[in-house]
């Protein structure tokens, strides 16, 4: 048995969930896009400066008189995972959920509680 829906009906169902699936897809670039730019943190020696784009993190390292890198990514709930390293400095895992994360690793130097701030 087959049921007839009025078009006018049918048609409002259809923007509803036309709608419906838009807002989903800019809520979720949104989310995305709030942790977009520039982010600075200093903790104990460290000093961090870190630039979020999309997906990617990447950024500088100074602690003490040495420089390093940032390389890593960001998920769309703010959760961090990179390496920090360089030349002298012991590689190490950045990571926890923006803006506070967690610089940590086998070497001496310590570790650092981060909270970053965007500039």
């Amino acid at each position: 048995m087959a049921v007839s829906i009025p078009s006018h009906i049918a048609t409002g169902l259809a923007a509803a969930l036309f709608l419906s699936l838009i807002s989903a897809q800019q809520s979720s670039l949104a989310a995305s896009e709030d942790w977009d730019g520039t982010w600075f943190a200093e903790d104990n020696a460290w000093r961090l400066t870190m630039t979020v784009d999309g997906e990617k993190v990447r950024g500088d390292v100074r602690v003490q008189l040495q420089n390093g890198w940032i390389n890593g990514k960001i998920s769309e709930d703010g959760t961090v995972k990179a390496k920090v390293g360089g030349n002298q400095i012991c590689d190490r895992t950045l990571k926890g959920k923006m803006p506070k994360l967690r610089l940590s690793g086998p070497c001496r130097g310590g570790s650092a509680n981060l909270e970053f701030q965007r500039q």
